[in-house]
């Protein structure tokens, strides 16, 4: 399906690598010219340069979403060099994992300024071009945690929970101005850069409790980043034109919240 992206104006955030990365190389194999956002400088431009070998133009901005200022030069950066907005993808996430009562406050609060607060000035900031330009698309990625808790992650399951919220309080208020508002809700998802955690956290390919883990999903297998990609970039665009302030999960089945 031809998304109708092509010459489109896309940001993505946490685009250096993992989930993001491959939203960032979807929109570009779609046509779209790409704003990496980022704290990790040489992955990012890496990125950009992947991106751009795809034929479309795409620009790193070194960004940390928790400072409003950072966000803020990202927009104004895209709008320059590229002329537009005309989506966002937030990836931009942390997590720490432990019971929370012996989690330190200083690390369920980065979870929080990264995650919810980095999603808000996100959405604060690119706003003003998308309601200028009677038209957009923001899509956040969340996490079935926030839908259903999760024992080890309570900061992250309430950032992501948090951003749910935000997103249709959001959707409400951009929707006069033609703009769509919607989070994509992944569960386990296996990436190049999580390999090593995810074997530590749930154990290898063909381990039993892996199997089991598994077993909870009824597609019994765990997602990729272009599962999450794909949906991602689809609800960043006009064939999504009608949907907003949804969240919508792509886990397999895990999460099956109406």
């Amino acid at each position: 399906m031809d998304l109708g992206l092509k010459g489109k104006v896309a940001i993505v955030t946490g685009s250096a690598q993992g989930i993001g990365k491959v939203v960032a190389r979807t929109f570009a194999k779609e046509g779209a010219n790409v704003v990496i956002a980022d704290i990790q400088e040489e992955k990012g431009k890496q990125t950009a340069q992947e991106c751009q070998a795809l034929g479309v133009k795409a620009i790193f901005v070194k960004t940390d979403v928790t400072k409003y200022e950072d966000v803020d030069n990202l927009v104004k950066t895209a709008v320059k060099e590229l002329g537009r907005v005309d989506a966002l993808v937030h990836d931009a996430a942390t997590f720490v994992i432990g019971p929370f009562r012996k989690l330190p406050i200083d690390s369920w609060n980065k979870v929080i300024n990264i995650c919810l607060f980095g999603a808000m000035n996100c959405g604060h900031a690119v706003a003003e071009p998308m309601v200028a330009q009677k038209k957009g698309h923001i899509v956040f990625v969340g996490s079935d945690a926030g839908r259903t808790g999760d024992a080890s992650q309570a900061a992250y399951s309430a950032a992501k929970g948090g951003i749910m919220a935000f997103s249709k309080s959001l959707a409400l208020d951009l929707g006069p101005s033609g703009i769509t508002v919607n989070v994509v809700s992944p569960g386990l998802t296996l990436t190049p850069e999580n390999t090593e955690l995810m074997e530590k956290l749930i154990g290898k390919e063909g381990d039993e409790k892996r199997q089991k883990v598994v077993s909870i999903y009824p597609l019994r297998k765990l997602g990729t980043a272009e599962d999450v990609a794909n949906v991602a970039v689809f609800m960043a665009s006009d064939k999504a034109g009608h949907v907003t302030g949804q969240v919508l999960s792509v886990s397999g089945g895990y999460s099956m919240v109406g």
